[in-house]
């Protein structure tokens, strides 16, 4: 697979696995999920496809990932975050305390 053909098969989001987009609705339902923290953003399409449930924070380590998913993204239900989620989630979390999470652990490629 070449490149273009992995970047166009990430835009429908998980890769385009929707069996994963059916499994986390049903996980948001029966939980009553509120809140989604993705890590790992890569280019904001899976982002995008979560926040059809709720609000997303969403934290990636690569810069020009993360202006990528800034410039492209425009929802008002994604918050995206730069850095190291190792670094980032402990200054995040304290603002989800009362609230149901989900967390989507999507950060591995590379050394990350």
């Amino acid at each position: 697979m070449t490149g273009n053909e992995y970047f166009e098969r990430n835009k429908k989001g998980y890769e385009s696995d929707e069996y994963i987009h059916i499994e986390i609705k049903k996980l948001v339902d029966k939980f009553n999920i509120k809140h989604i923290i993705e890590t790992g953003s890569y280019f904001g399409y899976t982002t995008s496809r979560l926040s059809e449930f709720c609000t997303v924070s969403s934290i990636e380590i690569k810069e020009n990932n993360f202006n990528y998913c800034i410039d492209n993204h425009k929802n008002k239900n994604i918050e995206f975050l730069f850095g190291n989620s190792i670094e980032v989630l402990p200054h995040h979390l304290d603002k989800f305390i009362d609230i149901s999470l989900l967390f989507f652990l999507d950060a591995h490629f590379e050394e990350y």
